[in-house]
């Protein structure tokens, strides 16, 4: 079988979309659990002001996690970062590859020492994952695309792009080898603690 990105998913194994996203936020889940009693050094530009989000959490979800159903509206303001990023996913057209570089890019992030917690969590994987997109996808939305999407201003969200690519020292390519290896990982962890589950 050819060693491409491309080929690493048509293998008798194959790990579910929704298992792989499901994998994801559990890494994310235990780092959040990890740094919980951790303090960030300074303010990022990633944190949320709570008071603000609240009010468009409202206008930002239109689908569920579970049913992507675009007629389904949250009511409740409470929503998890496992809603957001169902939603991403579905919004942004995401396959398993781009699911895979984002989480091998969010691992270049924390690796520079930033400490991920539920106040920047949100915006720091927003960021990860359109940066991924475009830099691994010929055809991507312009900013000011994303930004009417998710109802965020343009200047905020290219500032988070910008901040995420000083952080990693603008080091987004990842080499067949290196991807191959973080999916042989991904899929280790799948089949620890979801393979016997079914992901509608």
């Amino acid at each position: 079988m050819e060693n491409t990105p491309e080929a690493l998913f048509e293998n008798e194994e194959k790990m579910p979309k929704n298992g792989l996203i499901e994998t994801i936020l559990m890494i994310i889940n235990k780092i959040l659990d990890y740094t919980s009693t951790l303090e960030q050094k300074m303010p990022s530009i990633f944190d949320e002001n709570k008071d603000i989000q609240n009010e468009c959490d409202s206008d930002k979800l239109n689908t569920s996690s579970s049913s992507n159903d675009e007629n389904v509206i949250f009511n409740d303001k409470n929503y998890t970062l496992h809603d957001y990023f169902y939603y991403w996913v579905d919004k942004l057209d995401f396959n398993e590859n781009l699911l895979i570089l984002t989480m091998m890019n969010i691992d270049k992030f924390l690796s520079k020492n930033f400490i991920l917690t539920p106040n920047n969590v949100k915006n720091v994987l927003f960021s990860c994952m359109v940066l991924t997109q475009k830099s691994n996808e010929d055809e991507t939305i312009y900013d000011k695309d994303y930004a009417k999407i998710f109802k965020i201003k343009t200047d905020e969200l290219i500032n988070m792009e910008l901040e995420f690519l000083k952080i990693i020292d603008y080091h987004l390519h990842v080499s067949g080898e290196e991807f191959d290896n973080y999916k042989s990982r991904m899929v280790k962890i799948w089949k620890q603690n979801f393979s016997y589950f079914t992901f509608g």
